[in-house]
């Protein structure tokens, strides 16, 4: 009742046990009590290390959740909580140095181990008396470390050196765990470089080390060594049951009697140091894969054991909190998935195959529409509170660029009140927290009955590997694989046709350079399929296949270039549209919505404060689409991001003619309203319920490619806010093509058509209009629109009757729908 020093300090230690034991999830309340306790006392000048130690082993406990983004947050304010002391400030020095050679991020972990170095030299050199048996285990730590990054780095010889100059200290200073470390990793060096005896030799030492001190994940780490160096000399079947001994090590209870076996879930879920255990599935897998024989029960096995690793993920991922670490987990693990495709693959097991497809795309935006599902089953005031502190979050998070330590400490206290907030929910509401931790996927001929085959739509779905890329199509003849080759391979050609479209005049310039890329695309990507012609295509892109104009791919080399209408493009055999993941259009939407358009156009009249272009004709263009259909226009000052946020909660379809900018580098996407732009981690707070946004903006279907989850661009953003579907673009918007396109698309939607068919049919009338000039048939002009979403029809509510008043609005509308001008401009 009344917090004591003693009862902070009784706090810190239990946390700090049960962090060396492994159980992160129960060390996480002692020590975050233990702050508070800390943050509530006048701890003297020497006491103060105390809300140090605090901070640093709370991190810890978060790295070892896999959660590295709370971590980073808490050894950064411990860092600046400790600046002027430098005997205090080394150790979250060297922890973040170790955070960042976690999270493979080898060059900034050898920087901060080298700063460690640093201070510790000058410290020592200038005040000698401070140097203790803590700061002296500190460097010792950060060159054993030094030494493990440079090994990673391929430094072999470096990294052997620095074993051996560090490994007396670590003896004389009887840092046990340490020396284990070390001799696997220096075991690990010698299998690499096909120095077996002497691995051999210090395997043996490890072992006997990790024995010594009783450390159970040491003696783990050390039976999945022994494994690396089975596999590497060619004995597989011992190298499987080297990491099954390290299994076991972890799950007292587990006790494998096969190569075969796998462990039970309901351990694995339960289990201390699931990261560790995760990584011995999937080298278990490497092994299991890597015995001859195969056969049906060994085929089997090994799809269990992915199966198993899968479901791990799973319950790793439901322990982290925050964008960041969630998007390096999902690196991290894609190489896990190739293994399981390529497995797969070659077993001949497509159904399978369908499942871990599925699970390698998309998931943290299926997660977050899945956490959307739950918010709308509470009452409204409780999403309302959800909502507000993940906007405190956001902004906490934005205003820590400078990492100063008041705005640190309010990223950490953020972070913490939407945990709580959310952990409290899935206690009292038992839906909620059915519906945040269900992520079925569904299986691969229930989703082809419930979701392809009204439109006879054909699924081909990628996974760009890091080794190799595959593809699975789902007809009604059931799901079949494809090894289509090596990524870097594919990754050239992809890049090689999206040179043409950096400019409008790129393809014009060089036609039978653009036939010959576009040729070798189709024939890479798409002809090995066998799709039967005429069929509709729903694709879920991969890598930097997400980029590509699908339609846009020549299906054979023409004999001329010279008429850029005449080509054979994908578009005059296959109707194409896009997916982020079966398991997200699976999700439950309207099979018709009676639409009503709420429109913005903020930059008709050059009245905005901003300097964005003026886009004269967005005005006009929306003024026929009011004209005709119910809806609702928002220009110049009532488009302002206010209004967007109050008229959207209602929206049916919401259409954005305006500026936004994006890129494929880290530079944050936004759209532009009249008063201020909608960043894209801002979008992620909004709560629409539109049928179908429009953006009819510049490279709204373009961002930063993160692997396993695809472009993170504004499209990517309003799926994630609420949206069912989105038409977005891959370049910038043109009024000579796109508006054009979006008008006929709005005609073919009232005409009863589905969504993606509409805007198929709009490019097609595009091309194949004799009115329009050839040059203007570039792909560049009418390519770069795509639909991702369900094919559903969307009825558009028409004011008036249906006669010449409706006709002639449509021909208002060849105009701009896409905003710019009708000429020459370009939305940027």
């Amino acid at each position: 009742e009344a917090p004591n020093l003693n009862l902070g300090k009784s706090n810190f230690n239990t946390g700090v046990a049960y962090n060396r034991l492994g159980d992160y999830d129960a060390a996480l309340p002692f020590l975050q009590r233990s702050i508070t306790v800390f943050s509530g006392l006048d701890l003297l000048s020497d006491q103060r290390y105390r809300m140090l130690n605090a901070r640093v082993e709370l991190a810890a406990a978060r790295e070892g959740l896999g959660d590295y983004a709370t971590a980073k947050a808490l050894l950064k304010l411990a860092e600046a909580e400790t600046e002027g002391n430098p005997e205090l400030q080394i150790r979250p020095l060297l922890e973040l140095g170790t955070l960042q050679f976690n999270q493979d991020s080898l060059q900034q972990a050898v920087a901060y181990y080298q700063e460690v170095l640093r201070r510790y030299q000058a410290l020592e050199a200038a005040q000698p008396d401070l140097i203790d048996y803590d700061l002296a285990t500190f460097e010792i730590t950060a060159r054993f470390n030094l030494a493990n990054a440079n090994f990673l780095l391929g430094r072999d010889t470096l990294a052997e050196r620095q074993y051996l100059e560090v490994l007396p200290y670590l003896e004389a200073y009887e840092l046990h765990p340490e020396t284990a470390l070390l001799d696997n990793n220096l075991a690990s060096l010698y299998t690499k470089s096909g120095r077996y005896q002497q691995a051999e030799e210090w395997l043996r030492k490890g072992e006997l080390a990790a024995q010594t001190v009783n450390n159970l994940r040491l003696i783990a780490q050390n039976a999945s060594h022994w494994g690396e160096w089975y596999l590497e000399q060619g004995r597989p079947q011992e190298a499987v049951a080297a990491q099954q001994r390290a299994q076991a090590a972890l799950l007292p209870e587990y006790a494998p009697t096969t190569l075969f076996d796998t462990p039970p879930l309901a351990q694995l879920k339960y289990a201390d140091n699931q990261t560790d255990l995760f990584i011995y599935l999937r080298d278990q897998a490497r092994a299991l894969d890597a015995m001859p024989g195969g056969g049906a029960a060994q085929a089997e096995a090994l799809t269990q054991l992915y199966r198993t690793g899968d479901a791990l993920l799973e319950e790793l991922r439901q322990q982290q909190s925050g964008q960041g670490s969630k998007l390096f987990w999902r690196e991290k693990t894609s190489s896990f998935y190739e293994q399981a495709i390529r497995h797969c693959h070659a077993a001949n097991l497509p159904d399978a195959a369908f499942f871990f497809f599925e699970k390698s795309k998309a998931v943290l935006l299926h997660e977050a529409l899945l956490g959307n599902d739950a918010l709308r089953s509470l009452p409204d005031s409780l999403r309302q509170r959800d909502n507000q502190l993940a906007r405190n979050l956001t902004a906490a998070k934005k205003a820590n660029a400078s990492n100063q330590t008041t705005e640190l400490r309010q990223v950490v206290a953020a972070q913490r009140a939407l945990e709580s907030f959310r952990l409290s929910l899935r206690e009292r509401y038992p839906n909620y927290r059915a519906l945040t931790a269900r992520t079925e996927v569904p299986q691969a001929p229930g989703f082809y009955q419930n979701y392809l085959a009204d439109q006879q739509q054909i699924l081909v779905h990628y996974f760009f590997g890091q080794e190799r890329t595959y593809a699975l199509v789902l007809d009604d003849a059931g799901p079949r694989t494809f090894d289509l080759g090596p990524s870097a391979s594919l990754a050239t050609t992809a890049t090689d046709l999206l040179a043409y479209f950096t400019a409008a005049a790129d393809i014009q310039n060089d036609p039978a350079g653009y036939a010959a890329a576009a040729h070798r695309a189709y024939a890479a990507l798409l002809a090995p399929l066998g799709l039967a012609a005429g069929r509709p295509l729903l694709i879920i892109p991969d890598g930097p296949l997400t980029y590509l104009p699908f339609p846009a791919l020549l299906t054979a080399r023409p004999d001329t270039t010279d008429r850029l209408g005449s080509l054979p493009y994908l578009l005059r055999q296959h109707p194409v549209s896009y997916g982020h993941s079966a398991s997200i259009l699976s999700r439950d939407h309207p099979t018709e919505t009676v639409g009503e358009i709420i429109a913005f156009a903020p930059f008709t009249d050059g009245s905005a404060p901003s300097n964005y272009p003026v886009l004269p004709f967005s005005r006009d263009e929306l003024s026929a689409v009011t004209a005709n259909y119910s809806s609702a226009l928002f220009k110049d000052q009532e488009a302002s991001l206010d209004n967007f946020r109050k008229q959207t909660v209602s929206a049916d379809i919401l259409h954005l003619s305006t500026h936004a900018f994006s890129s494929t580098t880290a530079t944050e996407p936004l759209i532009a309203f009249y008063d201020q732009p909608l960043y894209l981690r801002d979008l992620y707070h909004e709560k629409l319920v539109a049928d179908l946004v429009v953006l009819s903006a510049c490279q709204t279907n373009i961002g930063k490619l993160a692997r396993g989850e695809g472009v993170l661009g504004m499209g990517r953003g309003f799926v994630q806010a609420g949206a069912q579907s989105i038409i977005a673009s891959l370049w910038n918007v043109n009024a000579r093509g796109s508006g054009r396109i979006l008008s006929d698309f709005y005609g073919a939607l009232a005409a009863g058509q589905t969504k993606g068919m509409a805007l198929h049919q709009a490019q097609l009338q595009y091309l194949e209009d004799p009115a329009l000039r050839d040059l203007d048939k570039s792909p560049y002009l009418w390519s770069g629109l795509t639909y991702y979403g369900a094919e559903t029809p969307l009825s558009l509510k028409k004011k008036g009757w249906g006669g010449w008043p409706w006709v002639l609005g449509l021909a208002g509308l060849l105009l701009l729908l896409a905003g710019g001008r009708w000429l020459m401009a370009e939305k940027g």
